[in-house]
């Protein structure tokens, strides 16, 4: 059955039991209705296009996948990714997440079965005793993400990109990502991430 389309099961003859719910009438219709497939146990996807629609995505979590449109996603707030989810956009070059917020990371990934997937990450800012600009990561997976123009605005912040303690990025661009020192923004290979072991690989 197609997401959304109610289904009619009709019982016939005495005691029928469906789960644990008998029913002794002769005969019983029941209509059900198959919520994105969630019944079937079908990967139920969200096509979004606009911040709010994004919000309400991940926030409901009928959905275990969501598809980006193309363009930018100004954001007010970091994206938290802390359940089991795609967030899934058409390539980091067509789909920017864009933090419009001072002292504000990009995205947050806490889940195991949390995935990001072809999508930039960028204007990502944060002050002191906070990590991970564009993306603060202790589980999930990051496959071909750009994360770029991300910065620390003080001293005592690591990974101005990518502070990572658990998880893995799969070909992943990483870079343009400034630490704040007496002399104003620069960019360092050093300064752009900061992982506990070894989660990246080559693009």
């Amino acid at each position: 059955s197609d997401a959304g389309r109610g289904l009619t099961i009709i019982l016939k003859g005495n005691d029928m039991k469906l789960g644990k719910i008998t029913f002794s009438s002769p005969i019983v219709a029941i209509s059900v209705a198959l919520v994105c497939g969630s019944l079937l146990g079908a990967t139920t996807v969200r096509q979004v296009s606009t911040v709010e629609d994004l919000l309400d995505a991940l926030a409901d979590p009928t959905y275990d996948t969501i598809e980006l449109a193309d363009g930018e996603y100004q954001l007010a707030a970091q994206l938290t990714l802390d359940r089991a989810v795609t967030l899934k956009g058409n390539g980091y070059e067509n789909c920017l997440l864009i933090q419009t917020n001072k002292g504000c990371r990009v995205v947050s990934m806490t889940h195991a079965d949390a995935r990001l997937e072809g999508v930039s990450a960028k204007g990502g800012s944060l002050y002191a005793n906070t990590h991970g600009a564009g993306l603060n990561m202790t589980h999930g997976t990051v496959v071909r993400c750009r994360i770029t123009g991300n910065k620390q605005l003080s001293n005592g912040v690591f990974g101005s990109g990518v502070y990572a303690t658990g998880g893995l990025l799969l070909q992943c661009v990483i870079d343009s990502n400034g630490y704040y020192n007496t002399g104003g923004y620069t960019c360092e290979a050093a300064a752009c991430f900061w992982l506990a072991r070894r989660q990246l690989t080559a693009a």
